[in-house]
């Protein structure tokens, strides 16, 4: 990893490219069976340190699901 990421800012670890990649595998509404599978895990209970829930995608859960969300964004509401 550090021959790839060794002049970042940042520090990558393989921690965090693996809680990186689960947060987005999720947030892209991957089967979360699967991604437990993927990862190793016994429990879907032990995928919660890996997500992070924001409030825009809670925004955006509420515009694809929600009636009103779902009025507002084709009424530009």
């Amino acid at each position: 990893m550090d021959r790839h990421f060794g002049k970042a800012s940042v520090r990558v670890t393989p921690h965090t490219f693996r809680r990186s990649c689960t947060t987005e595998l999720v947030r892209s509404n991957a089967n979360l069976y699967h991604v437990k599978e993927f990862l190793g895990h016994e429990s879907l209970a032990s995928l919660k340190p890996y997500t992070r829930l924001t409030i825009l995608d809670v925004k955006r859960m509420h515009a694809k699901c929600h009636p009103r969300g779902r009025d507002e964004a084709e009424h530009g509401g």
